[in-house]
Order: C-alpha cells, then sequence, then structure tokens
C-alpha cells in the first residue's frame, strides 16, 4: 500500500510542475504549498522517493518537456525557455546539461 501512495505523490508532484511548467514565478515555495507540505518536507520526501533535490527534480521536468519540444522540431532555444518558465540562458544551458548531459545547442544539432 505505501508503495502506492509513493507513485501517486511523484504523479501529484509531477503534475502540479506540468501545471506551472512557465510560471517563471514557480518555486520550492509554490510547489510545496500546491502539494500540501512544508517546503522541508517536499524537499525530504522527493529526495527519499525520487532521489533528487526538489530544484533537481523541477528541473528534470522542464527538461524533459524542452527536450520534447527540440525532438518535435523545434530550433528556437528562447521558444523552448518561454515555455518552461526560464528566463536566464545561462541557467537554461546549465540544467539541461546536468539532466541530458549536454547543451541545448549539441541537443538540437543531434536532432538534425
Amino acid at each position: 500500500m505505501e508503495r502506492k501512495e509513493h507513485q501517486e505523490f511523484i504523479s501529484k508532484a509531477i503534475k502540479v510542475v506540468e501545471n506551472n511548467i512557465d510560471n517563471s514565478e514557480f518555486n520550492p515555495d509554490s510547489f510545496a504549498l500546491a502539494v500540501g507540505l512544508s517546503r522541508m518536507q517536499l524537499h525530504r520526501k522527493l529526495k527519499a522517493l525520487s532521489g533528487q533535490s526538489t530544484t533537481s527534480f523541477v528541473n528534470s521536468i522542464k527538461v524533459k518537456f524542452a527536450s520534447r519540444m527540440f525532438d518535435q522540431g523545434c530550433d528556437r532555444i528562447q521558444e523552448a525557455m518561454d515555455a518552461v518558465g526560464v528566463n536566464s540562458h545561462a541557467h537554461f544551458n546549465s540544467m539541461f546539461k546536468k539532466v541530458k548531459g549536454m547543451t541545448v545547442a549539441e541537443y538540437i544539432s543531434s536532432k538534425k
């Protein structure tokens, strides 16, 4: 039973992030509020269940979303950044590289 609850929590957390994917104001506090936990409880629970910090968890979902855009033919980095609510090109590139192991430009050119 406990495992099902864990899966439901992760699904709910993913849905919350996806529903706020383009919100540049979405942060760990608003994430915690949306799932009904304190920021620290959210961090501990995500760390225990996914092995990721809150920020890493959110960033991995944003990168997967952006990757799907690039996979579907989008080649405008700014368009993907806007879609995932990231304002800084350097930050976007950094989080993309952490998740995918390559820069955004390298990923896009690998799709051509």
